[in-house]
């Protein structure tokens, strides 16, 4: 009995009862999992798996690019690339990452770079695009889209901000295991595979044209890099890169703003796009066709299997109108007659002590000065140099400037009446310029009173640091206060970091050289120390012993190219040379120099090289033929003459006298030749062309400006001589198939627009079509650099046809005496290109000019010409921007026509100079 009321009362009580219910239910649930994973288990997975089918694109290859003849330009070579299967899963995924990146990097090969991250020369975090587009980037990053809206603290993150958010938060990279550089590389590989984490059935590339080193260590260690592989692929390469980056462009992956307009021609977000030049020109054309690949996926878009494959197809094969050969020769011309002319005018000293007025001449402190400032002495190698090596004397007096400015900038931080020595303040605007582009200091801090006092040394530095913390300039935000002022915060960031920058050192350096703090010998000894030039031992005896001046040995050096204009980014350090077929509107050569490797700028991008690039003073990614404009000179005096002829204001044979000053307008315009104490006396209008009379078109510019009442009305002058600059084509854009800029004609002072001296400006393109239709009698054709696009297999697609925009219908006699201006430039007694152009065999008609700019820099130089000038085939326009005038123009565009018509091109003596042009 007691068993039994013992077991009622068990039955009867509810907690009891609860549990044997769960017991049951688990039993049953374990029953049917044991059925489901184990019984069944393979045959659900298998039947899950393979319900999902993607589809992953296959991008298709992109055609070729030639010249004229067939030379490949722009060619896909076969590369090794390394991808990696995101959908692979791995244990400790940094680790894994690190352990590949650091193969790849230490065999010689480079990462793909997706993040618009990088660690600048001076150690901190910087973003490498464009603040949209960095924008975007975060918003992919925090918000996981690009329509919605960041935070202010988002929005304000700086590079490191970001890059500690990516590491800590988002990916978990452990920073004591890692230095920032190793995480940087795991955040590259990173990145883009979480953006593409709802499609890891398309594989990440990581790496791109690695070698064989990389190859083969990869390989061997390939079981311990699960999802990795190594395919073969083709890469974009440019042949003879910088004589055609210009014109070419390159490739790289399509961007936002790109991606929403060719969107729906079925472009995808990871698409390979071209960026600039004929790449973009000519995408549509250049761009394969896609293939399929498709792939079975399980529910975390993993690659199950392949399933079918449509291999991809090539893309058109586009042929330029651009001759290859006399491309490089152009390049090569203006290059080494740019060299010649900064050489010839090397000098230890001005002529002029108040440096207000260019003489002529460019200083010996001046080129060591720029190569500190473009980089090409290496700080490091200064610093780590030895007794005995010129270097170590830079160094030691580097140390002692840097040494006293530390000191005296520690005293100015602590101290608000204390003023920085007048010579220093240029290094406090250094700092204060870092602090705004740390986002420290809002940008603005010029514009107030306060930095103009400052500079005036009207306020001590400490005062203008301890206003803007007052008017919220300078702020710093609490967490990184840490219990501190913000301005004991600022003052630890200079004294701690910025004093150590290799920019800030760099400033010192160059400062110094400019000041002449270095010897000279030790400069050019330490060329050749760091490997920038090469010596023969005998030389590099005489340079350390006096016997060999530095001057020469500079000399020596800029001639040879072994420093070049680019490098030394003095004036004149740029250019353009444009050569057209008069005949059909075909661009034949279009340098524009400096160039860059666009090769560094395709496949992988170089953000480094691209971010050295956008720096450079002198501006190599600057198309300067199709965008530099320049005022025209002395070259816009054939529309000046053309429109007084058609207009009846001059007669060909009517003789004007040329008095050397022009007093019928105010102020009174001079003729270059009255600097002389001389006159041109009585010219017709070829004479005047010949001699480049200022005076005779002035009086032209004027007589369009009459009015029938007998008034001088500028207007009507300016009316009439855009009216005649629009027929010769320089009142609109050339046609060419890349980006130009829109010319600019006068609006003002018709007496000085005849010569090219108002307010009116072209670029080398424009300036060719322009004399390419007074060479041809007066057509104009839409110029283009675009011969014909072909299918894979040669077939024809399509065949650019010369287009004819208007004809002028000038009197032929009219034409025919500006002409004849033109050859008595470079054939009669007093032409101002006489000199240059005798001796060659076939006559060339042209007209060189001059513009000024500042009096502080040379002027600018122009040529535009054609030949031959009894049946024109060829036109060209030479530009040099502040090319101390057209001298070197005309002798470039002798030496391309020479190239043309391969006739021997005459060596220039280097001992002499450049005769000068007066025009």
């Amino acid at each position: 009995m007691k068993i039994i009321k013992y077991v009622r009362k068990i039955i009867s009580n509810r907690l009891v009862i609860c549990l044997v219910i769960i017991l049951v239910m688990f039993m049953v649930l374990y029953n049917r999992i044991f059925e489901l994973q184990v019984i069944q288990g393979e045959r659900l997975d298998n039947a899950f798996s393979l319900s999902i089918l993607k589809e992953r694109k296959l991008e298709g290859q992109r055609g070729n690019i030639y010249d004229r003849y067939g030379y490949p330009l722009a060619e896909n070579m076969l590369a090794y690339n390394v991808l990696l299967d995101g959908s692979i899963r791995v244990d400790n995924m940094n680790k894994m990452i690190y352990e590949l990146s650091s193969i790849i990097k230490k065999s010689g090969s480079e990462l793909v770079k997706e993040l618009p991250i990088t660690i600048s020369e001076d150690g901190t975090f910087v973003f490498t695009q464009t603040a949209s587009q960095i924008i975007k980037f975060k918003k992919n990053i925090f918000v996981g889209n690009t329509t919605s809206t960041l935070n202010d603290e988002e929005m304000n993150m700086s590079a490191q901000d970001v890059f500690k958010y990516l590491r800590d938060e988002l990916f978990e990279i452990p920073k004591d295991t890692y230095s920032n550089e190793d995480v940087l590389a795991i955040l590259n590989i990173r990145y883009p595979l979480w953006m593409n984490r709802y499609t890891q059935y398309q594989l990440e590339t990581i790496a791109i044209n690695i070698n064989d080193r990389t190859l083969a260590n990869i390989e061997e260690s390939i079981m311990k890099f699960p999802g990795v592989s190594i395919v073969e692929d083709p890469q974009r390469f440019y042949n003879d890169a910088k004589y055609f980056s210009h014109i070419i462009g390159y490739t790289n992956r399509i961007d936002i703003d790109t991606y929403e307009k060719l969107k729906p021609l079925g472009y995808s977000a990871n698409d390979t796009v071209g960026k600039i030049g004929i790449e973009q020109e000519m995408e549509i054309y250049l761009k394969g066709e896609d293939g399929i690949q498709k792939v079975e996926v399980d529910n975390f878009g993993r690659t199950r299997n392949i399933l079918e494959t449509i291999e991809p197809s090539l893309g058109k094969d586009v042929y330029l109108t651009i001759d290859r050969d006399l491309q490089i020769a152009s390049y090569n011309i203006l290059e080494q007659k740019l060299a010649y002319l900064l050489q010839s005018t090397l000098s230890m000293s001005s002529g002029y002590s108040d440096g207000d007025k260019d003489d002529g001449v460019t200083l010996m402190r001046d080129v060591f000065g720029s190569l500190f400032v473009n980089d090409m002495y290496s700080i490091q190698k200064i610093e780590e140099s030895i007794d005995g090596q010129r270097q170590r004397n830079l160094y030691n007096t580097f140390f002692n400037a840097y040494s006293r400015l530390i000191s005296q900038l520690e005293v100015s931080l602590l101290n608000d009446s204390v003023f920085p020595a007048k010579e220093d303040i240029h290094y406090y605007k250094f700092i204060l310029n870092k602090l705004n582009e740390e986002g420290y200091l809002l940008a603005g801090f010029k514009d107030i009173p306060l930095y103009t006092q400052f500079t005036n040394r009207e306020i001590t530095f400490k005062q203008l640091l301890e206003e803007y913390i007052t008017m919220n300039f300078l702020v710093i935000e609490t967490q990184s206060r840490e219990g501190r002022s913000t301005y004991e915060v600022i003052k630890d960031i200079i004294l701690s970091e910025y004093i150590n920058y290799v920019t800030f050192k760099r400033e010192i350096y160059t400062y110094l050289a400019n000041q002449e703090s270095f010897s000279y010998i030790d400069l050019s000894v330490a060329l050749v120390e760091q490997g920038i030039v090469s010596a023969s031992e005998e030389q590099l005896k005489r340079l350390k012993s006096g016997r060999l001046s530095s001057t020469a040995f500079m000399k020596e050096k800029i001639t040879n190219l072994e420093i070049t204009p680019q490098q030394l980014a003095l004036d004149p350090y740029s250019g353009a040379v444009v050569v057209t077929d008069v005949n059909t509107g075909e661009v034949l050569a279009m340098v524009s120099y400096p160039s860059y490797d666009n090769n560094r700028l395709v496949n992988n991008f170089d953000y480094e090289y691209y971010l050295k690039l956008l720096k450079d003073p002198s501006k190599p990614l600057f198309p300067m033929a199709t965008q530099g404009k320049t005022a025209p000179g002395s070259t816009y005096k054939m529309v000046a003459a053309l429109a007084a002829l058609e207009e009846g204001v001059v007669e060909p044979n009517e003789y004007i006298t040329c008095l050397g000053i022009f007093k019928k307008v105010f102020p009174p315009a001079k003729c270059w030749i009255y600097a002389y104490g001389r006159t041109h006396g009585d010219l017709t209008v070829s004479n005047a062309l010949e001699v480049s009379c200022n005076d005779f078109y002035y009086e032209m510019g004027y007589r369009l400006s009459i009015d029938s009442d007998g008034s001088y009305q500028d207007v009507k002058g300016v009316r009439a001589l855009n009216k005649y600059a629009n027929l010769l084509g320089l009142g609109t854009k050339t046609g060419i198939e890349i980006d130009e800029a829109a010319s600019t004609l006068p609006n003002i002072d018709a007496v000085r627009s005849s010569i090219g001296q108002s307010n009116n400006s072209f670029t080398p393109i424009q300036l060719a079509r322009y004399v390419s239709i007074l060479a041809n009698g007066g057509i104009s054709y839409e110029l283009n650099v675009i011969d014909k696009i072909t299918e894979t297999n040669g077939t024809l697609f399509f065949d650019k046809t010369s287009e004819k925009s208007w004809s002028t219908n000038f009197n032929s006699h009219y034409l025919k005496t500006v002409q004849q201006g033109m050859l008595q430039v470079t054939s009669g007694n007093q032409g101002t290109a006489k000199a240059i152009f005798s001796g060659l065999p076939i006559q060339v008609a042209g007209k060189t000019g001059t513009a000024q700019q500042s009096n502080r820099r040379p002027d600018h130089g122009v040529f535009v010409g054609y030949a031959p000038f009894d049946k024109p085939e060829i036109s060209i326009s030479v530009v040099i921007p502040f090319g101390y005038g057209s001298s070197v123009p005309t002798i470039v565009a002798k030496d391309v026509i020479s190239a043309y018509y391969q006739f021997e091109v005459e060596e220039l003596n280097n001992e002499a100079s450049f005769n000068h042009i007066l025009d």
